[in-house]
């Protein structure tokens, strides 16, 4: 499917539809223009707050200074395992093309910002944890709790899909602050640097409970700003990792103090609490697998309490402190645990007839450890797409052509609920062939 992006593709499409060759011009992702009678699957509603279960089930515009503040990884080097920290990556990079970034107000979100609202801050921090089998829209609720926060001025702390600081890592090195453990440097730096760039306001008020040390030129004072710890994480790539550990347990003291709110918001959550990570205890980056039980590398992979930042990640996650709120996801896919290769994933579910009996819920997914640091919690369950509610995601796709306008129609909007089961993930991975 072309994409028509620069000045001279735009005025060859005109040319095109000039000359009545409506072929050429169904192939093009470009919005139409506006009509007013489209308009009923989106809310002109742009205040998260104000959201309502009137407005259940249509497109909200999100600010785009919001998406830009929680963007791509601030990373020098471009690479495939690069996140977004708004949103997932393919579904961002689908909303450039439509020029705009919208999200669907559904039911999972909207019982979750209630209960935000009604929440008193003097108490202990609450805990959500949504879950739902994968594909169902946790990440993009996510989001649209991440846009709630930032517009009501939480310091906002996203860790999208957490499960890549023990997988598919940057570069990690013996710890500065406590021997035997180990250090993401590199995963730290970046992440302290998008922190910066959508928090940096956010922390006028914060500062600094005791002195730190880190060489003869690195110091903080005790009452110094905590964006001074932020940003030498950011210039220091040595001591990202401890400055990072630093800010959290800052925050939390920041939090008690009475001088910001903070919403954590984690995707996965469930990685934290599994029996080992894949990082190598000897090895500064990643190696890509196949790995073997018994080779060097399945011998010394580290446990997730080895890792400091991972430890103080796990620390965030407990409601010892108030003025915060914590939203998490579980998800089956988050899992650390051996797989088949990609080409191989049929022989064990097809040819040897093994059910997929692996349970969404989240104590199955939490495990012992996971369900008693995380208890007491408030589970919201995501579940698929509503008729109504995939009707409304047709024709949205449909104003940007992204899918074809006889797909609207009747008969093909059928075919369309049965091919994706009206599973959210299905019809974002089949839509560009309808």
């Amino acid at each position: 499917m072309a994409v028509f992006r620069n000045a001279r593709s735009v005025q060859l499409l005109d040319l095109l539809r000039h000359r009545k060759c409506p072929r050429a011009a169904s192939f093009c992702t470009a919005a139409e223009p506006k009509n007013e009678d489209q308009d009923y699957f989106r809310t002109n509603e742009s205040i998260v707050r104000n959201h309502t279960h009137e407005q259940d089930g249509k497109f909200f515009t999100v600010d785009p200074k919001i998406v830009s503040a929680f963007g791509e990884e601030l990373n020098t080097k471009q690479n495939t395992r690069a996140i977004n920290y708004f949103a997932p990556r393919d579904w961002t990079k689908r909303n450039e093309v439509f020029g705009e970034t919208c999200v669907m107000i559904r039911k999972p979100a909207l019982e979750l910002l209630q209960c935000i609202k009604q929440t008193d801050f003097n108490q202990p921090a609450v805990r959500y944890v949504l879950y739902g089998k994968e594909g169902r829209g946790k990440s993009i609720t996510l989001s649209h709790v991440i846009c709630y926060g930032y517009q009501q001025d939480f310091v906002v702390m996203p860790f999208a899909w957490v499960k890549k600081w023990l997988t598919k890592y940057y570069e990690v090195s013996p710890s500065v602050y406590r021997p035997g453990r180990i250090d993401h440097t590199v995963n730290a730096n970046i992440f302290l640097k998008n922190f910066r760039q959508a928090n940096a306001d956010r922390l006028k008020n914060c500062i600094t409970h005791k002195e730190y040390s880190w060489s003869a030129r690195d110091k903080i004072e005790a009452g110094s700003p905590l964006l001074d710890v932020v940003d030498l994480g950011c210039d220091r790539l040595t001591f990202a990792a401890d400055a990072m550990n630093v800010l959290i347990r800052e925050l939390k003291l920041n939090c008690n103090a009475g001088n910001c709110k903070l919403m954590v918001v984690m995707d996965g959550v469930n990685s934290l609490f599994a029996e080992h990570t894949m990082i190598h205890r000897e090895k500064s980056e990643y190696e890509p697998g196949p790995y073997k039980s018994w080779e060097d590398w399945m011998q010394n992979v580290a446990k997730v309490d080895e890792c400091s930042v991972l430890r103080s990640i796990k620390k965030l996650l407990k409601n010892d402190y108030k003025n915060a709120v914590i939203v998490t996801s579980v998800d089956r896919t988050a899992k650390v645990e051996k797989t088949d290769p990609a080409n191989k994933w049929w022989d064990s579910k097809v040819k040897k007839m093994e059910p997929d009996t692996a349970t969404h819920l989240p104590f199955g997914l939490l495990g012992e450890e996971g369900w008693a640091h995380l208890s007491p919690f408030y589970p919201v369950e995501v579940t698929n797409y509503s008729e109504s509610e995939l009707d409304t995601v047709i024709d949205y796709h449909v104003s940007k052509r992204w899918i074809r306008k006889e797909a609207g129609d009747p008969a093909r909007r059928k075919e369309i609920h049965f091919l994706t089961g009206r599973i959210p993930g299905d019809f974002f991975k089949f839509s560009s062939f309808f």
